[in-house]
């Protein structure tokens, strides 16, 4: 039995496609366990894994293949063939506690890895700003001897170091939104405690309030039989599957949360005091994977005649649906998990070894499968023979492949079936009868309901007959299960290159796992979701590397910390935490010398959030921009310091998307300034590019998404071939005239680990990035390498991040990273070069929305437009508070830096918003906006159609209206106004009194004596309609003159072929300024049956100096 470790391995095409044969050469039986990172999404035809696998599978090879972890968005599931197995990642039931308790008596398990033994529960004085909460400008004299509460900046690890630099004696890291309940231990070598965000909150509050808080952290080493367990973890990556929506992915879950392994190289302990380590702990449904392989290669040994088909059947049907309290299956916000995010259930090994029955499989099956899918050309690249014909096979869809889970499409009112085939695998004589357990909304029936079997390896088929019970268009999936119940078996029926390899593997009879990805939460996000693989999502586990926070109040909080510290026994130490340096990036001595640190985790976040320093103004009655530091988005607005200062003190951090307004703080503070005449703009979020992410969502606020600008700060790599690829660098240095250096590359090792002087002295090396570019930079170099080529990820696309290594360095795209490594893997003498540019302007295509932009529909108001705008938010430069330094020294002091993020998009719109007050004093904050919105450009700088990260076009949920245009937005001609009575009637309809009176603040408020309104009645810029049942929907907007006295404007619709949009009157004609007319649109899909996706067009009213655009989308919401 041979393993083949390339999961966890970013792996050319070529050094793939390679590692295939030589597993298949060596007769290898179980498991190939893959990665590559090629992403959700691509076909099966296409799809280098996919297709390496299947010539595995062929061979009787399983494969095994992480989902991804792309979670918790919907459709991030990768590896999604069906002849493999997609695995996602949960949590295990034990934890390396550390326990918070506070000085008011509340207590918090937390986790950590550093577990001090001198922590004896003694009260440290806890510290927390609100205006710094990352902890990023802490001084010795505010945190000398404290324990601070930080949220995450870059990483629990950097964190910790900002505070321990600072004067801190100990740190409480505070995870994200996101995570929810999922806590990810870290090594801080150093007193710590990681908490989730709610937990975060309450430590948080206690420390701001209370007038001398305090707090212990005791740790208490590792705590076995924690619950809930397993949770699916918020990274893991969920369906439905993109490729094979008719085949449930991923298929299972397995541990992939803190789960210890066997590590390459040492492990150091805080101050070395823990000597030499070869063991660490990691995340990942990559972590998840491997248990599914071992499970696999078990049934093998104990069923050699198996196919990959029947092991992956056993896994899945045998698996556990509840959790070990026998409650159903969590995800990471402990609600209910779904068999998008966990697949089947949890994996059991012991029932897998004995599960009666089983879905078979074999290569011939996966064929007619690919041929119905792909024709001749999909089917000959897949399998590798081109013989294959498809005219003399008999093609099936994915709904007559024999899967053991099972998904049914019944359409329009009426019943869809399915047929299946189960092998008894059991004993000679036995007898089966079906339960069905399915919610009231569907009908679901079993012909035969019974089965009896006279001999092993006997076949039974059987008919799944589903129907929906409920009138009306069902907007929601239904999940249940079928069993097949004998007195000892209970069987539930629970372009991608993985896919494509896996398939080769199956008919071979190997078995395939795979992991379902790291996407989550949201749903559709597995990867591997090919019927012919076991996908394996990943679950908590009931085990937490437990670190409790005790603060001085008494609460007490349960944390992770891998750095599980003998030392640290609960004494109470100082608590710090900055509400301006939520992250702990700029801690110095004076604030946390002796302290424990509060800091947010970034870690699970597609990019690092970033925020604004507290302006202190005392002519703020004049100033028309203040800007205040938030969690997570950036809160960039016009507020004096006392208004601020009531919204950071309300209990609890700014949240992230989908919290409803009537408990989120920003929108209920920015209520109040709006009411006051005050313009607010805030960040759309950096948790792209997943689907319904995008945070401050209420309609009183400006949503601002990134765009890249026209410029770069080129450093241009070109390869002893000839190949030249645009990178970029802040480090340009004039010692690079473009000689050429030998390119090294090791795909056993992309991330550049594990380099040592022998491979690397002198070279240039390749590597993904580890971390962030600048540690991978200091990797390379203290190797010995000469410079670095830093390869973005994936999910990054052509969105380029800039950042400083102090060290020759270039960072490329995914895409041209696969070119680079695979001409260094493949070249005998490979050499590079890397020459500096400069700043480069007038770059195409530009705008471009940025990879990690918070994407709409909104969660909480999705009959509104979200986010709103678009400006420039991608490798910005910026005054910066502290200096920066070059590489060597050799740039001087600097007081600029290059960053991004929707935080850094956020100000310039808040910029263009001053000069419009400036210019128009009495708009109110509705016309400021709707005059932005209505003359943003929707063509990038070559008019062409503005792009995402993909290069595709980018739609209105990325970009919001457009790109901002200040110079139009100063003379829009027409507005869209909106008053504060609007804006309370909208909250009356949506949120009654209780909901309007927390954001109004006004208790007398009576939603009965208001006319009360939905969010197609709220006189927005953007449209939304949502035409239901092929009938017409009509929404009513009105516009205030704000152009010439005597003007015309003449409507033009431009929208797709799909819908039908009409305006009346198609004119409207002014005789003066502030002059309003309203109009009605109505909408109308022109398609037969249900639309599957929205459409999206322009309203425009257009007169001979204006064009006056409104967005338009005609929702299938």
């Amino acid at each position: 039995m041979t393993f083949w470790p390339l999961a966890h391995l970013e792996l050319s095409r070529k050094g793939y496609l390679s590692a295939v044969p030589l597993a298949i050469a060596d007769q290898a039986s179980v498991p190939l366990r893959m990665k590559h990172h090629g992403g959700y999404g691509t076909p099966f035809d296409d799809d280098l894994l996919a297709i390496g696998a299947f010539g595995a599978v062929k061979k009787g090879i399983f494969v095994s293949c992480a989902a991804g972890n792309s979670g918790p968005g919907e459709r991030t599931v990768a590896n999604e063939a069906p002849w493999l197995l997609t695995v996602a990642a949960s949590t295990v039931d034990r934890s390396q506690r550390a326990t918070v308790k506070l000085g008011d008596g509340q207590k918090f398990n937390g986790e950590s890895l550093d577990q001090y033994p001198t922590s004896s529960g003694s009260l440290l004085t806890l510290f927390h700003m609100y205006t710094d909460p990352y902890c990023k400008s802490l001084n010795s004299s505010q945190v000398e001897g404290k324990v601070v509460a930080c949220l995450v900046y870059r990483t629990p690890n950097y964190t910790a170091t900002l505070v321990k630099a600072a004067g801190g004696v100990g740190v409480i890291l505070i995870s994200t939104v996101i995570e929810g309940y999922t806590i990810l231990d870290s090594r801080c070598n150093f007193p710590a405690a990681i908490v989730t965000d709610e937990d975060g909150d309450r430590i948080t509050s206690y420390a701001t309030s209370a007038t001398k808080p305090t707090v212990s952290i005791t740790y208490d080493g590792t705590v076995i039989g924690t619950s809930p367990a397993p949770v699916v973890a918020s990274f893991s990556s969920r369906g439905p599957s993109i490729n094979g929506p008719g085949i449930l992915k991923p298929d299972v879950s397995g541990p992939g949360v803190n789960i210890l392994a066997a590590w390459p190289s040492d492990v150091v302990g805080g101050d070395g005091r823990m000597g030499r380590m070869t063991f660490n702990f990691e995340s990942g449904t990559s972590m998840a994977t491997p248990h599914l392989s071992g499970v696999a290669a078990l049934l093998k040994s104990l069923h050699p005649g198996w196919s990959p088909a029947a092991i992956k059947s056993a896994i899945i049907t045998t698996s556990d649906d509840k959790d070990r309290d026998g409650n159903e299956i969590m995800n990471e916000k402990h609600t209910t998990a779904g068999f998008f995010a966990m697949g089947a259930g949890h994996v059991n090994p012991s029932k897998a070894a004995d599960p009666g029955l089983v879905y078979d499989l074999g290569i011939d099956d996966y064929i007619a499968y690919v041929c119905g899918k792909f024709g001749n050309k999909g089917v000959r690249d897949i399998v590798r023979d081109t013989t294959v014909d498809c005219g003399k096979i008999n093609n099936i869809t994915e709904s007559e492949l024999n899967y053991p889970s099972i998904v049914v499409a019944p359409k329009n009112g009426t019943a869809a079936t399915v047929k299946r085939t189960v092998t008894n695998v059991g004993q000679a004589n036995s007898s089966y009868t079906v339960e069905v357990e399915v919610p009231e909304t569907v009908s679901v029936t079993v012909r035969p309901p019974s089965l009896s079997f006279s001999e092993v390896n006997q076949k039974m088929s059987f008919l799944v007959t589903a129907k929906w019970t409920t009138a009306g268009i069902p907007t929601r999936n239904a999940e249940g299960n079928l069993k097949w119940v004998s007195g000892g078996y209970g069987t539930p029926f629970d372009d991608d290159l993985l896919a494509i390899g896996a398939f080769g593997a199956v008919k071979k009879g190997i078995f395939v796992s795979c992991a379902a990805g790291n996407s989550g939460p949201g749903e559709r996000t597995v990867a591997n979701e090919a019927p012919w693989l076991l996908t394996v999502a990943a679950s908590t586990v009931d085990r937490s590397q437990r670190a409790t926070v005790k603060l001085g109040d008494g609460q007490k909080f349960n944390g992770e910390s891998l750095d599980q510290y003998p030392t640290s026994s609960g004494s109470l130490l100082t608590l710090f935490h900055m509400y301006t340096d939520p992250y702990c990036k700029s801690l110095n001595s004076s604030q946390v010398e002796g302290k424990v640190v509060a800091s947010l985790d970034a870690d699970g976040l597609n990019i690092w959030h970033k925020s604004f320093l507290p302006v202190s103004d005392d002519d703020s009655d004049r100033r028309l921009i203040h800007s205040y530091s938030q969690v997570f988005s950036g809160f960039a607005a016009r507020l004096t310091e006392e208004e601020a200062k009531s919204v950071a003190k309300k209990e609890g951090f700014l949240r992230g998307y989908g919290t409803p307004f009537d408990d989120d703080l920003l929108a209920i503070g920015a209520f109040g300034a709006v009411k006051k005449g005050i313009f607010v703009s805030c960040a759309a979020g950096n948790s792209g590019p997943g689907e319904r992410t995008v945070a401050n969502e209420a309609p009183w606020l400006l949503t601002v998404a990134a765009s890249t600008v026209d410029r770069s700060q080129r450093a241009t790599v070109k390869l002893g071939d000839g190949q030249k690829f645009n990178g970029e660098s802040l480090d340009q240095y004039p010692t690079s005239s473009g000689s050429l250096l030998t390119l090294f590359h090791m795909y056993t090792d992309p991330y550049c680990k594990s380099l040592n002087s022998s491979q690397v002295e002198g070279k240039v090396v390749a590597c993904l990035v580890y971390r962030t570019p600048n540690y991978t930079a200091t990797l390379v170099k203290a190797a010995g390498g000469v410079g670095v080529i830093l390869i973005s990820t994936v999910i990054e696309g052509y969105t380029i991040l800039d950042s400083r290594c102090n060290f020759p360095a270039a960072i490329v795209t995914d895409e041209d990273g696969d070119r680079i490594t695979s001409y260094a893997t493949s070249a005998t003498k490979p050499t590079v070069s890397i020459t500096y540019d400069g700043t480069v302007i007038g770059t195409s295509p530009a705008p471009v929305v940025a990879s990690f932009s918070s994407r709409g529909p909104s969660i909480n108001g999705p009959g509104i437009l979200k986010p709103d705008v678009s400006g420039p938010g991608v490798n910005i430069l910026a005054a910066w508070p502290s200096d920066v330094v070059g590489g060597d020294g050799r740039m001087g002091r600097m007081t600029f830096n290059f960053e991004s993020g929707t935080s850094m998009a956020t100000p310039h719109l808040s910029g263009v918003a001053a000069l419009l007050k400036s210019l128009h004093p009495g708009w109110s904050p509705a016309a400021i906006k709707s005059a932005i919105i209505t003359t943003s450009d929707d063509k990038d700088r070559d008019g062409n159609e503005i792009m995402n990260e993909k290069h595709t076009t980018a739609g209105f949920f990325a970009m919001g209206a457009g790109h901002v245009n200040p110079s139009k937005a100063a003379d829009p001609g027409l507005v869209y106004d909106l008053g504060i009575d609007d804006y309370i009637a909208y909250v009356c309809g949506k949120f009654g009194n209780k909901g309007v009176r927390d954001i109004v603040r006004d208790t007398t408020v009576d939603c009965g004596k208001i006319n009360n309104i939905t969010e197609s009645e709220l006189n927005y810029p953007s449209i939304v309609v949502a035409p239901k049942n092929g009938t017409a929907a009509t929404v009513k907007r009105t516009v205030t003159n704000v152009g010439q006295a005597n003007s015309s404007y003449t409507v033009e619709v431009e929208v797709p072929e799909t819908v039908s949009v009409t305006v009346r009157p198609p004119s409207l004609s002014f005789s003066e300024v502030n002059q309003k007319m309203s109009f009605l649109v109505t909408a109308k899909w022109t398609t037969a049956g249900i639309p599957t996706r929205n459409a999206e067009g322009n309203l425009k009213w257009v007169s001979g100096k204006r064009v006056v655009r409104s967005p338009v989308v005609v929702s299938i919401l």
